[in-house]
């Protein structure tokens, strides 16, 4: 959907002057045929990275991707900054600095991973957890174990047919020690709450899942921007985990040449 929705954009004229194209999500919609909320969705992840401005309601200036390396450079300032600040004790949150909030802030921290490390490639989990903190690598972890139990529970192992009878009669008898039954805790009520499941997952591991679901989100569309690229998609092998690759055509260690007033080499208008 966001390609298509690129698509529409692929010409258009930069607006940062009311001099440009505009965008109608209304209008757009009944284009793509879908509903407004999809639309929207993909407007949050453009206007993070300044791609869109919001001019009112259903309406947004179309800025272009033009001045990204210009966007990324000014994030990559931050989140060096901030790293910095926190590892002596100096930082303090600014409290005249523009609040984002949810997919929008999600996507910015998502590329200053990207931004402030140099690295190139890493997993969903690993992203997961900067962002969401632990708990979203091991709902992560906990979702893919059990697509593998899903899996292996529809190829299940044969047993064997106890009518056989047994191909090896001198096989020694191995004596099992006892297995130890352990006890149950009488609690107040609050540990069962908390591991009260639903089809198998509690609430933490389902809203920790949604997170990681806007995740790939917002990767789609960064994927159609040409930023950055998903592999292992759906993979539940502990060796190859879903991960994200950095696609644009300028390097993480490329970008801090762009100040607030560099031009970039390429232009990547759409």
């Amino acid at each position: 959907l966001c390609t298509s929705f690129m698509e529409l954009y692929k010409n258009a004229p930069p607006n940062r002057d009311d001099n440009g194209a505009v965008v109608e999500i209304v209008e757009v919609a009944e284009h793509l045929g879908v509903k407004r909320r999809r639309i929207y969705d993909i407007i949050n992840i453009l206007e993070s990275i300044d791609i869109v401005a919001r001019v009112r309601k259903n309406t947004y200036r179309w800025h272009g991707t033009g001045d990204l390396p210009k966007f990324f450079a000014k994030l990559q300032r931050d989140a060096i900054d901030e790293q910095t600040r926190k590892a002596n004790g100096t930082w303090v949150e600014d409290p005249d600095k523009p609040k984002t909030k949810g997919m929008a802030t999600t996507c910015q921290k998502l590329l200053q991973i990207f931004l402030s490390t140099g690295k190139l490639d890493f997993t969903l989990a690993y992203a997961a957890d900067i962002i969401m903190g632990p708990a979203a690598q091991a709902a992560e972890e906990a979702a893919r174990a059990a697509a593998a139990a899903q899996a292996a529970a529809r190829n299940p192992i044969p047993l064997p047919n106890p009518l056989a009878p047994p191909t090896l009669l001198d096989d020694p008898v191995v004596s099992l020690p006892p297995m130890e039954v352990p006890m149950i805790a009488e609690n107040d009520g609050t540990a069962a709450a908390a591991t009260t499941t639903t089809n198998g997952k509690t609430p933490a591991q389902k809203a920790m899942k949604t997170k990681v679901r806007r995740m790939y989100d917002i990767a789609n569309v960064l994927q159609a921007l040409g930023v950055l690229t998903k592999y292992n998609v759906g993979s539940t092998s502990q060796s190859n985990k879903p991960s994200l690759k950095w696609t644009f055509y300028l390097k993480p260690d490329e970008i801090a040449q762009y100040g607030a007033s560099a031009q970039p080499n390429e232009s990547t208008n759409l």
